[in-house]
């Protein structure tokens, strides 16, 4: 099956470049605003790799071909985006090949003075122990070996944004595939959620809000069926000019049931916003009681501070978390950056409670530093930290760790051609074994544009 995938995906990717070759021509015409935009960027990646947790496919000398396709749209009233991106890897030491984390997305969205629709479509496959900087956090809690592929659909519409009545819907389909992976609580399945809210206006401070939310998670080879149901009402007050604050009081259900078992909890919930707008920048918070997949009560408090800088921004936070095992657990969030004309520095940490295919509770954490530096107007260096981790509450399991250090040279060969040198340490702990990995890498890319 592998084979026939990666046969599939090589003549893709000539045929792309063949299709792909006559923007070139184009580059020099008028490109006004509004008119599509395609751009296509294709690269070659040396690597060489050892290290004790490496698979046949990873270790020794690996070449990958690299290719992506983006083409966007946009007038006043919509936006079209279509993103497409895969890799083929080689490997020269022992011949095996396979594909690289392909990604397809189309996203569109249409809004007028009254209503809006938006929708997003994803297709992506990629290594279970890979965490983008976008991935929820809610989602994410094991680190294994093998490949996770996702597909989702999601659909929004608004309506009455402007009058007495109003509301939306937000309707959404994810379905998960795992292979090759060595973790047995890694099991597939699909979910169905819908949330439909109903706005009413009493005066121009105050709106009446009504919402219902379904969930549905339901595992294949586990046979373990989740539902999520919940119904609130509440109200959105503008207290003052800057301040404004959202308000739920609802009534939660969820039954789980695994084989021919069912066992259903249920409970109040509650929800608590705000936001205090500052001149630099604003506060926020919020207060959520409710009952997780399991069934279980986590309530979790949270305030933040917004801030804007001189030379960047500021985005800082803390909170405190409270499960059903009475333990209260601190949450940090930052995200800081600086800027100088040859310089930037970023900083981010992010923490999130979610719930594992066994119903278990975990907190993930997230944690990114990088530097970067301009060397010369055609080169830059650039030095990063990324760890993350996944502790599990109340089981036997051992927290998991991955660290990453990268140091990278980037060099601008010519124009849109772009040359990437660097090194990567790795770093995984789990269940008391630490294993390490080291790869040197030299990549070439050229990018292409065009607007029709």
């Amino acid at each position: 099956m592998a084979g026939c995938r990666t046969s599939r995906l090589a003549g893709g990717l000539a045929a792309a470049g063949l299709l792909c070759a006559w923007p070139l021509a184009g580059l020099g015409q008028d490109q006004g605003p509004g008119r599509p935009a395609l751009k296509f960027t294709l690269s070659e990646r040396l690597g060489l790799s050892d290290g004790d947790d490496l698979d046949v496919e990873e270790e020794g000398l690996t070449a990958t071909t690299n290719l992506s396709i983006s083409l966007n749209a946009a007038t006043s009233v919509s936006a079209i985006s279509f993103d497409a991106s895969a890799g083929l890897r080689k490997n020269l030491s022992n011949g095996s090949s396979d594909v690289q984390q392909p990604r397809l997305r189309l996203t569109y969205g249409r809004e007028n003075l009254s209503s809006a629709v938006d929708l997003d479509l994803e297709y992506r496959e990629r290594d279970v122990d890979t965490l983008e900087p976008d991935d929820d956090l809610e989602d994410i809690v094991r680190f294994s070996t093998g490949t996770r592929e996702d597909m989702s659909a999601n659909l929004g519409f608004v309506f009455g944004r402007d009058a007495p009545f109003g509301g939306g819907l937000d309707l959404g389909y994810r379905t998960t595939r795992y292979a090759d992976t060595s973790d047995p609580d890694l099991v597939d399945g699909e979910t169905v959620s819908a949330t439909g809210t109903l706005t009413f206006v009493i005066d121009p401070r105050i709106t009446a809000l009504l919402r219902g939310t379904y969930s549905d998670t339901d595992e294949d080879a586990a046979g373990r069926d989740v539902l999520y149901e919940n119904i609130s009402a509440g109200a959105r007050l503008a207290v003052t000019p800057t301040l404004s604050t959202d308000i739920f009081v609802g009534y939660t259900r969820t039954t789980e049931t695994e084989g021919g078992i069912e066992d259903q909890q249920e409970g109040a919930s509650f929800e608590l916003s705000f936001t205090e707008e500052r001149l630099n920048g604003a506060w926020t918070g919020s207060f959520v009681s409710d009952l997780n997949d399991d069934g279980e009560r986590r309530s979790t408090v949270r305030i933040n501070r917004s801030l804007d800088l001189p030379r960047g921004a500021l985005d800082a936070g803390f909170g405190l978390s409270q499960g059903e095992d009475g333990d209260l657990r601190p949450l940090y969030s930052l995200a800081y950056l600086h800027e100088r004309p040859t310089s930037r520095l970023n900083l981010s940490l992010d923490q999130a409670f979610t719930t594992d295919d066994n119903g278990d509770e975990a907190l993930n954490s997230r944690l990114s530093v990088s530097y970067n530096r301009d060397l010369t107007e055609l080169s830059s260096l650039q030095a990063a930290v990324f760890l993350r981790s996944t502790d599990y509450l109340g089981g036997s399991e051992d927290a998991d760790r991955q660290i990453d250090l990268n140091l990278s040279y980037r060099h601008s060969l010519a124009e849109d051609w772009g040359l990437v040198a660097g090194y990567t340490h790795r770093i995984d702990s789990e269940n008391d074994t630490t294993e390490r990995s080291n790869e040197i890498f030299l990549s070439i890319e050229k990018s292409f544009w065009r607007r029709f």
